[in-house]
């Protein structure tokens, strides 16, 4: 079986920048499960998965503009503190949570105010995937329908979330 569109696509990844740092992965983890063309992916990672099979290993260099994007300056904001859900939680370089949901990375904290970037943490890097495919299924009428898979584990797993 082929990674086409409609197909649940299992697959353990590692993301890397341009100094080899790892920013993200799920090494050592259950695969994480994904609709091929259900959009859950970065366009330019859907489109180099097509057609690989199980077992297979891609490698992929991202620009920021096939990623997240560039830094847009006018993305860094001053809030007062009552636009925070948990305003005992502000410090500079963690994550907070505005009341409407979004997440914003705290730059500064002032008196009764934060500057906070609401770029994508990993808006204007480039991104260097590293994606092992470990399984491959067809997809059930209503993931289609939903644009994401129901269950998480493979098909062989023994296991919830491929865990034995």
């Amino acid at each position: 079986m082929v990674i086409e569109k409609n197909k649940i696509v299992f697959i353990n990844y590692s993301i890397k920048d341009e100094a080899g740092e790892v920013l993200e992965d799920n090494q050592g983890y259950a695969p994480e499960a994904y609709l091929q063309g259900g959009n859950n992916l970065l366009p330019m990672i859907e489109q180099k998965l097509e057609g690989k099979k199980i077992g297979e290993q891609v490698e992929i260099i991202l620009s920021p503009l096939d990623a997240h994007g560039l830094k847009d300056d006018q993305l860094i904001k001053e809030y007062t503190f009552e636009m925070f859900e948990d305003k005992e939680a502000l410090s500079p370089g963690e994550i907070a949570i505005l009341t409407g949901g979004d997440e914003v990375l705290v730059l500064e904290k002032k008196t009764n105010s934060c500057l906070v970037d609401l770029n994508h943490p990993l808006a204007g890097k480039t991104l260097y995937y590293t994606i092992q495919v470990s399984g491959i299924r067809n997809a059930s009428p209503e993931e289609i329908s939903t644009g994401q898979p129901l269950q998480q584990s493979q098909p062989s797993s023994c296991g919830p979330a491929g865990c034995c």
